[in-house]
């Protein structure tokens, strides 16, 4: 890939994923995993397809953006818990890309990992929208802990 074809291939990526909390976009770091609990909140987790399709098939998983829905759909019924939390994975990893990369990684400045305010509890369906796939479900706040 060139540099803009990458570059675009990441803009795409970063425009058609983010995850959605009751109407309001929020950041991925901040969001965790308790399929135990129940939540009143709606979720919504897109991903573009491209970039999932891409990172699904670097994986070894060999599927096609056509068929993304169908794999994802049964990802997460035959394995809820790994399969949200890889799909969160994907998703932090296109809005929170690492920025030092090789021996820079090493000296750079460490970030502040944000607390988790939010835990994924149910994923209902899987659609498509646009260049996104979309998992749609429900989420529960976390008490602020600092208080």
């Amino acid at each position: 890939m060139t540099n803009n074809t990458s570059e675009s291939f990441i803009d795409s990526a970063q425009r058609n994923t983010r995850i959605v909390i009751g109407g309001a976009i929020v950041n991925p770091a901040e969001i965790g995993l308790d399929l135990e609990q129940a939540g009143e909140l709606s979720i919504e987790i897109h991903i573009g397809r491209a970039a999932l399709c891409h990172e699904l098939n670097e994986a070894g998983v060999p599927v096609s953006q056509d068929e993304l829905e169908e794999f994802v759909g049964g990802d997460l019924a035959e394995n809820p818990q790994a399969a949200v939390a890889g799909y969160l994975g994907i998703a932090r990893g296109i809005l929170l890309p690492s920025r030092a990369k090789g021996l820079f990684a090493m000296f750079a400045k460490k970030e502040k990992t944000p607390m988790v305010k939010w835990h994924v509890t149910r994923v209902k369906d899987v659609v498509t929208v646009g260049d996104s796939i979309v998992l749609r479900g429900n989420a529960r706040a976390l008490a602020d802990k600092s208080e």
